[in-house]
């Protein structure tokens, strides 16, 4: 079991496999895969993204539950229409439990209805349990799925989704895995049907939260890559509950894990190791971001649900053949 920080959390999920081992499942007839969103010459399309969708654990008393606000999220989702949705990983809180797979088949029910292809990105509960059992979860709802690398083309724009469990893929694949990312860009570059390079991976390599690091990994063998590529122009991730956006090394790196796990402080302006975009306080809102592509610049928008006074995020990031830049602005929330 990969990232995990300290034996009360290892005590909290063996309590917690003992408890899902031990609880009846009603298992349906059958379960209906997600649609591959795979659109190379859809124009004009509108992808939504939404990290770290998972319940909080039964024995996690102390920690925010936000089971009455996660529908909210995805009827956000569904409002702004999107042609495809990519959810950043941590989409049940324990991988191998069939009970929480199936209340995250129940929450995307409006997808599956309107035929939205969901683009799935592995996070560290995803392969919580056996791993055999969790991978087993996940093929069944995206057969087509790669957990060592996937590519989807929707609207002139590459989604590059890259496995940041090292632990739990191990080291051989790990660096198998960088080695593919690197190829991948460099096609991508090569290749004049695509316009921009946009990362989604779990684990974060920059985030100001206080409860999970930035991924030195990601840092050292990943991120190089990406700002040296042409065409890389936007970083998503989830793990740290939150949502910060940073401009670094020409390039936006936006942590969006506002999906309805147990919220995670940041760490005040003057503590924070990563100049933060957004304006906002500790803790963020529940959000969902919408990104589209107009001409060559792709507009990003972080949609909050209204748990409280916040504020609208916008950045439209232009794609440059040198690299990024941004222009960028907020609105209040009305």
């Amino acid at each position: 079991m990969g990232r995990v920080a300290s034996l009360g959390v290892v005590a909290v999920m063996a309590a917690t496999s003992l408890l899902l081992s031990c609880t009846s499942v009603q298992e349906p007839d059958s379960i209906r895969s997600f649609a591959d969103p795979n659109y190379l010459h859809h124009r004009r399309a509108r992808v939504a993204i939404v990290g770290d969708l998972q319940r909080t654990g039964a024995v996690e008393t102390w920690r925010e539950n936000n089971d009455k606000h996660r529908p909210n999220i995805i009827a956000g989702i569904m409002a702004d229409a999107p042609d495809a949705l990519v959810v950043l990983g941590d989409m049940v809180w324990w991988g191998a439990s069939r009970a929480d797979w199936h209340y995250f088949d129940n929450l995307m029910t409006p997808l599956r209805v309107a035929n939205i292809g969901v683009l799935p990105v592995l996070g560290n509960h995803d392969y919580y349990g056996n791993d055999q059992a969790a991978m087993a979860n996940v093929m069944q709802r995206w057969p087509w799925f790669n957990q060592d690398g996937v590519v989807r083309v929707i609207d002139s724009v590459a989604y590059v989704v890259i496995n940041t469990n090292f632990d739990d893929i191990g080291p051989v694949r790990s660096r198998q895995h960088r080695r593919w990312f690197v190829k991948t860009l460099q096609e991508l570059d090569a290749d004049s049907r695509i316009v921009a390079v946009v990362v989604c991976g779990h684990h974060p390599p920059f985030t100001n939260s206080t409860a999970v690091p930035p991924d030195v990994v990601l840092q050292r063998y990943f991120v190089p890559s990406f700002v040296q590529s042409a065409k890389g122009t936007l970083w998503l991730s989830g793990h740290a509950h939150t949502y910060e956006r940073f401009h670094i090394d020409g390039r936006q790196f936006i942590v969006a894990g506002g999906g309805g796990g147990p919220r995670q402080a940041v760490a005040a302006a003057q503590a924070a190791t990563y100049a933060d975009e957004y304006r906002g306080g500790p803790i963020r809102p529940l959000h969902h971001l919408m990104i589209e592509r107009i001409g060559t610049a792709l507009c990003v928008t972080m949609r909050p649900v209204p748990l409280q006074s916040a504020v609208h995020d916008i950045a439209d990031v232009v794609v440059m053949p040198a690299g990024g830049t941004v222009r960028q602005y907020v609105e209040l929330a009305e």
